[in-house]
């Protein structure tokens, strides 16, 4: 949403963009339509006087790169449709003030919100700091209270309460996804072009992902407040290098390839792949998605057990 705000003159517009009372202004010189004209209609004739006259200069604080940028395109569109609507009441084709470039999108289009960008990352982030606190938190409490310990003792194998627990936890991340799904749905504006059961299957692997990673986690902490700097130490790492705030293709190259083998990067482009363009399960760029998942789900699960072995 944008707030006109008037200012006599040019000085006065500065100021407020120094002290922050704006983001941006548009200085409009006094004689703008009359030269505008003209020089639609001299084209490469017109004289320089007129070219400088006949333009509005824009002037931006920058120092907020997102809201700058989304605020520049917002203006070149306005500028567009009064171009056109000019145009239309002049009865010129309106293609005439066009540049010579026509865009066509294959996929989503150039309206999407950037909300619509972050939701797979968001959820698929959100399930994974679910599954993993859950489940560090409550073995690590079973291990505080010493209701692990006195269940060895009755005979029960580690084996035993560790299947217990992951079995109780995957219908809660049953409910979970279920719930992440429900928001996405009532939030995004952008309808999911592919398979729901897909998009599901994708988020709840995250989720077990999660899980494994907080049981491998629970099995070397002694206090709730370890697990919980483990968890979230975690998780803050994955959301700066996931590619929701940092471009993949920004990134170094070493710091590249390790961003695409977390366990959260390459299933996100799949989620989106799924949401955004449709795609199916055998395409390549979805099952490697799910193959990393798959992938950390079987390490966590053997540094686990690997590490209760150690510690027996």
């Amino acid at each position: 949403m944008l707030i006109n705000v008037l200012y006599k003159s040019y000085p006065e517009a500065v100021e407020g963009i120094k002290h922050g009372q704006i983001v941006g202004f548009l200085y409009i010189p006094t004689n703008f339509s009359q030269s505008f004209e003209e020089r639609t209609r001299l084209g490469l004739n017109s004289p320089e006087w007129i070219v400088h006259y006949g333009e509005i200069r824009g002037y931006m604080d920058m120092s907020n790169r997102f809201t700058g940028a989304a605020l520049a395109i917002k203006l070149y569109r306005l500028f567009i449709e009064f171009q056109d609507k000019l145009l239309s009441d002049c009865k010129l084709p309106q293609k005439f003030a066009h540049i010579p470039i026509d865009e066509n999108f294959f996929f989503g289009n150039d309206h999407t919100p950037y909300t619509t960008f972050v939701t797979p990352g968001i959820a698929l982030l959100l399930v994974f700091l679910l599954g993993s606190t859950m489940t560090s938190q409550i073995i690590v409490k079973e291990k505080i209270d010493g209701v692990w310990d006195r269940s060895i003792v009755a005979g029960v194998s580690s084996l035993e309460i560790t299947l217990s627990h992951l079995s109780l936890q995957f219908i809660i991340m049953l409910v979970e996804c279920a719930e992440v799904l429900l928001m996405i749905w009532l939030m995004s504006t952008y309808p999911i072009q592919g398979s729901w059961i897909l998009f599901f299957f994708i988020l709840y692997l995250e989720g077990v992902c999660g899980m494994t990673y907080g049981f491998f986690v629970s099995t070397f902490c002694q206090k709730l407040g370890e697990a919980n700097i483990f968890c979230t130490g975690g998780y803050l790492p994955l959301t700066i290098i996931c590619g929701i705030i940092w471009p993949i293709e920004a990134m170094p190259t070493i710091l590249r390839w390790l961003s695409l083998a977390s366990p959260c990067t390459m299933p996100i482009l799949s989620l989106r792949n799924v949401m955004m363009k449709g795609w199916n399960l055998w395409n390549i760029q979805v099952i490697n998605g799910i193959g990393v998942l798959l992938a950390w789900i079987v390490l966590f699960g053997i540094a686990s057990v690997w590490c209760i072995k150690i510690r027996r």
